[in-house]
């Protein structure tokens, strides 16, 4: 049988079926996306050094901070990586599709841009290697949240992932130092 024949045969077989494609719902590939973004977050909590920065003693076990000088002084000024992700519990509930969302507004996403949507009852807000400058604060997060509800009646059910490289003393960002780190770690960890 040839190609011709093949296709024939399938042009036949769908005769008079009709099909509808909904645009408004999220491209929904065979991965599942809801174990996508668990990996994340189990890469984020598995992550024990960042080059350059000494870990922090921490108490919250989904969140680890690393410092760049550990005895230094001023804490604020200090340049610092925070690598957060919480409610895993709450991302089980999340419906599959909302997951698949979220994946994709994060993925269309340029580098240094931020966005918040609103999708079937929940908010999703992403943001890429976003740069932030006020007065001598300078800081480059990467962040995926999903919170239940709408942007204005959401509640603090929500499950995030974020990667933050601050400090207080822009002098700090040498050479870009934080914006390379931010991006370096967004590739290991997020790697979508």
């Amino acid at each position: 049988m040839n190609w011709f024949d093949i296709l024939k045969n399938q042009i036949a077989s769908t005769k008079g079926k009709q099909f509808q494609l909904d645009f408004n719902q999220p491209m929904i590939e065979d991965d599942d996306c809801k174990k996508t973004l668990m990996a994340i977050s189990e890469r984020i909590l598995a992550k024990t050094s960042v080059d350059g920065f000494t870990l922090k003693e921490n108490r919250i076990r989904e969140s680890k901070e690393f410092l760049m000088y550990p005895d230094y002084k001023n804490y604020f000024e200090n340049p610092k990586v925070q690598l957060r992700t919480f409610r895993l519990d709450f991302l089980q509930k999340v419906p599959e599709e909302v997951c698949c969302k979220a994946l994709e507004l994060y993925k269309l996403m340029p580098n240094d841009s931020k966005k918040i949507i609103e999708f079937d009852g929940y908010t999703i807000a992403a943001g890429k290697n976003n740069q932030r400058k006020s007065g001598s604060y300078f800081s480059c997060s990467t962040y995926l949240e999903i919170h239940e509800g709408t942007i204005e009646g959401s509640n603090y059910e929500n499950w995030f992932f974020s990667i933050l490289c601050s400090t207080k003393n822009e002098e700090h960002n040498f050479d870009n130092f934080l914006t390379k780190t931010c991006e370096k770690l967004t590739k290991e960890l997020v790697k979508l």
